[in-house]
């Protein structure tokens, strides 16, 4: 029986909104015809929001979920299993790990390198550009491991900022990272499939856990009894200290609305009635991060 050739796993890390999906969607859609891919998301918490868009948007690749804890730790069992259904499974020539953007690269990688039939590709952290300057981010020990643990940097939301401020930003990322290889922004991901061909990792770590109990998670129900004030929900989400992503559909004054809340950008559109999703806010593990939104939303999800 003719060997079959190692499956390329490419890992894609990044910080919560760094924009993780929306490549791997692009990705998924331009990659070549004739290729059959698998994507393994992770989400911190219960409810797999990046995992729903993906099978929603791209019907060219399947995909694995694995939800309520970090791959890196907790969960990591299940991204095992998952990698050897893969492997075992029908043919798939090429799997991509998008991690919780909560979570750490040693275990992961220490688990896709030991399993046999698969080889580790360079690892790509995307970086939001627009969230450079952002004080949480540059006091967080797991954005700057997410950095420091990859091969190539993507600096994603480039294309929000003027043409002019572009490699100015470019610069204040390689001062404060010097050493690592940035690859430019671009629409399609092809610099980075092309820089990546028959590469393995060079990432070989001791593993160290994540702990969970630094983060915490609220859902709050979208079919809720009354509506809320979109003005006030969005007003909240940028002055409570220590809220860092928010995700999913919420009844407002203005209907049914899509909030993706970032660090450094928030979007809002309009969703249908019938939706299923509810809105899922991650936060820092800090006294009464939530008291405000819990008395806007009402009681959450249990």
């Amino acid at each position: 029986m003719e060997k079959r050739t190692a499956i390329p796993v490419h890992l894609i890390t990044g910080f919560l909104g760094a924009g993780k999906t929306t490549a791997i969607l692009r990705w998924l859609e331009e990659k070549p015809a004739d290729e059959e891919w698998a994507v393994v998301v992770n989400e911190f918490g219960k409810i797999s929001i990046d995992g729903e868009t993906l099978r929603r948007r791209s019907a060219a690749g399947t995909v694995y979920e694995i939800s309520g804890g970090c791959i890196c730790c907790s969960a990591a069992g299940y991204l095992e299993n998952n990698l050897a259904e893969i492997r075992d499974g029908r043919t798939i020539d090429r799997i991509v790990v998008e991690p919780s953007g909560l979570g750490g690269l040693d275990t992961v990688t220490r688990i896709i390198a030991g399993c046999d039939g698969l080889q580790l590709q360079p690892i790509l952290c995307m970086v939001d550009v627009l969230s450079l300057d952002d004080m949480r981010l540059s006091r967080n020990w797991i954005y700057h491991s997410q950095i420091q643990r990859s091969d190539f940097i993507l600096l994603t939301k480039a294309d929000r900022l003027p043409e002019s401020r572009q490699p100015i930003a470019r610069e204040q990322f390689e001062e404060r990272f010097p050493g690592k290889r940035v690859v430019p922004f671009r629409k399609d991901l092809t610099a980075y499939s092309d820089l990546t061909a028959g590469e393995e990792s060079s990432c070989r770590w001791n593993p160290v856990l994540l702990n969970d109990g630094r983060y915490r998670q609220r859902i709050y129900p979208a079919q809720a009894a009354r509506p809320v004030s979109l003005q006030v929900l969005l007003q909240l989400l940028g002055a409570t200290p220590g809220i860092l992503r928010t995700k999913g559909v919420v009844f407002t004054d203005k209907g049914f609305q899509r909030i993706d809340y970032t660090l450094s950008s928030c979007s809002v559109s309009a969703a249908g009635e019938e939706t299923t999703e509810n809105l899922v806010v991650i936060a820092e593990n800090l006294p009464d991060v939530f008291a405000a939104l819990d008395t806007l939303l009402g009681p959450p999800a249990p």
